[in-house]
């Protein structure tokens, strides 16, 4: 059952309402400034700043001993103790590695201010949240485990040609074991790292790569 209701209206409407025509300019470019000033991070004192960096450096110190970074460590120990007896060797794939871990900190900390910057709500770890990522890093770490586990070799799989840039290039390998080393840490947050990473995202871009600097530097020490 349905029904219709008619009302008349009788008057007028009242007059809408005039919209303003505008700010004066001096508010209008009080507001611009104000903008500008609370977009625009600001630089942290230096005690401040110190205190982010030595937290970095001994939050990625202890980086180590979370159980996301130890598969790499494997890999790292294995290479030393082929390397045994050469000192020059074990120095440069030390400095090669440390480099490595430095390198990937700064990009993947550069990335995560750039994608900050516009107005992505990231955190830490933020690539993992990646189905595909979080995928291959699966089966990359299945293949490493198997390998150990002695069931195969990746030089026997690859072609003759590239089954020994490993031997010829042993500080491109170090270099390389870094920037994995990074990519698998990610997840894992240590000690002193929370509160440096907290303040990253509020400094200007030079000093918030420092302090992802210093977190790689505090992982490659040991």
């Amino acid at each position: 059952r349905g029904w219709r209701t008619e009302l008349p209206v009788s008057g007028t409407w009242p007059a809408a309402a005039t919209p303003a025509s505008g700010v004066s300019p001096a508010l209008a470019e009080a507001l611009r400034r104000n903008a500008q000033e609370s977009a625009a991070p600001a630089a942290a004192g230096w005690g401040a700043w110190f205190a982010a960096l030595l937290g970095a450096l001994l939050g990625g110190l202890l980086l180590n001993l979370m159980p996301c970074v130890f598969p790499v460590l494997a890999v790292k120990v294995v290479g030393f103790a082929r390397h045994g007896g050469d000192a020059r060797t074990r120095t440069l794939g030390g400095l090669a590695y440390t480099a490595g871990v430095v390198a990937a900190f700064i990009a993947l900390g550069g990335l995560l201010l750039a994608l900050r910057a516009g107005g992505e709500q990231l955190g830490w770890g933020f690539q993992l949240q990646s189905p595909a990522v979080v995928a291959a890093l699966a089966a990359l770490f299945t293949l490493i485990g198997l390998s150990l586990a002695g069931l195969f070799e990746f030089g026997g799989l690859l072609p003759a040609g590239w089954g020994g840039l490993q031997l010829r290039h042993p500080v491109a390998d170090a270099a390389l074991s870094g920037v994995l080393a990074v990519a698998i840490a990610s997840p894992c947050t240590a000690p002193f790292m929370g509160a440096s990473l907290g303040l990253v995202v509020t400094l200007p871009a030079g000093q918030g790569l420092a302090v992802f600097a210093a977190l790689g530097l505090g992982m490659a020490l040991p």
